[in-house]
């Protein structure tokens, strides 16, 4: 999977823990909020990624797990989003389209300026400025960002 590097250093930033400069399981846990997948962990231990080397590895691993997605980058873009800047509020267009620009590498400069939207898939409702429907059941159905 190819990986902007300035997305690579970001999505290790949110792995790297601040004591010592030495990232642990714990700590990618808690910049989860919530948790990583068991899965991504167990990845990250048995290849031996725990302790980040800075080679992107943990990044693209981490990207291959559809939670972090819709756990990780969602609770991490969201507090950008709302007044509150909790990572609880629900998906809306911009964290959806922040989250589609990272998995799509698409260049983050792009972000403010671009003319991107990303809408989900077939069988959701009709994408509208005035509501947020196609982002909720996107989020109540755990659909794959």
């Amino acid at each position: 999977m190819k990986t902007n590097r300035r997305i690579d250093e970001a999505l290790e930033a949110v792995w790297t823990s601040t004591e010592a400069g030495e990232p642990t399981v714990g700590r990618v846990r808690r910049e989860a909020v919530g948790g990583a997948s068991e899965e991504l962990l167990a990845s990250m231990q048995s290849l031996g990624l725990v302790h980040l080397d800075g080679s992107g590895e943990a990044a693209r691993i981490a990207m291959q797990s559809p939670s972090f997605y819709t756990t990780v980058l969602k609770n991490w873009i969201t507090p950008w989003t709302n007044r509150d800047q909790t990572a609880f509020a629900p998906l809306n267009d911009y964290t959806a389209t922040v989250i589609g620009m990272i998995r799509d590498d698409v260049d983050f400069r792009q972000v403010l300026s671009g003319d991107i939207l990303y809408v989900g898939g077939t069988g959701l409702p009709a994408y509208s400025p005035s509501n947020n429907n196609l982002y909720q059941q996107m989020e109540d159905t755990d659909a794959n960002l």
